[in-house]
């Protein structure tokens, strides 16, 4: 039978304050994250299964749980001894890296949009040469509207019998709202020309 949804775990969340990106593109965070996204776990669980000391496991979860990424969702008590359980604040985590200009440095997001530039090859787009900056700025442009509709409906919450359909039904949401967009629909077809150059270019 499927898990019942945590309501106390978001489904969406768009996180862009630049101390909590930081935390997110760091690689002993991640591993943190990547572990109690789908169930919860406690400091010793986490500890044993990344091969640390549990203080630092205990420090990364109170740092993540500082930015809102994780929180506490049960506590079991043996004794003298409180065992606490946690989970990601929300099963999708999106980064908006738009605030970090506004406090004066460089948006993380742009050297990871590069990266994916040019991984995409094996998919048949060649995005390489001249086409990288174009390509970089609709899919910046791109990414910051996705990040606006994301928080249009990342509060809303829907109460399914499992998560898969509490995930398709975010992922539903956000494609009608992507179409019914006037700057979706103008970006898109941005993207449309770019890629039928690139094509020519082949």
């Amino acid at each position: 039978m499927p898990e019942k949804p945590d309501p106390a775990i978001r489904e969406v969340m768009v996180v862009d304050d630049p101390e909590a990106m930081k935390l997110l593109l760091t690689g002993k965070y991640t591993g943190i994250m990547d572990l109690i996204d789908s169930h919860e776990m406690s400091v010793s669980d986490i500890a044993r299964t990344l091969k640390i000391n549990p203080g630092s496991a205990h420090y990364h979860l109170k740092e993540l749980e500082k930015y809102g990424l994780v929180k506490i969702v049960r506590e079991e008590t043996k004794g003298n001894l409180v065992k606490k359980f946690y989970r990601t604040s929300a099963r999708m985590i999106y980064l908006d890296g738009s605030r970090f200009k506004a406090v004066g440095g460089e948006d993380p997001m742009h050297g990871y949009r590069e990266q994916l530039a040019g991984m995409l090859g094996p998919f048949g787009y060649d995005i390489s040469g001249e086409m990288v900056g174009p390509f970089n700025d609709i899919m910046q442009r791109y990414d910051k509207r996705k990040k606006q509709l994301l928080r249009e409906i990342q509060d809303v919450r829907v109460d399914p019998d499992n998560n898969m359909l509490a995930s398709d039904a975010y992922f539903v949401a956000l494609m009608l709202k992507e179409t019914e967009d006037e700057e979706m629909r103008a970006l898109r077809e941005e993207l449309r020309v770019l890629l039928e150059k690139i094509r020519d270019r082949i």
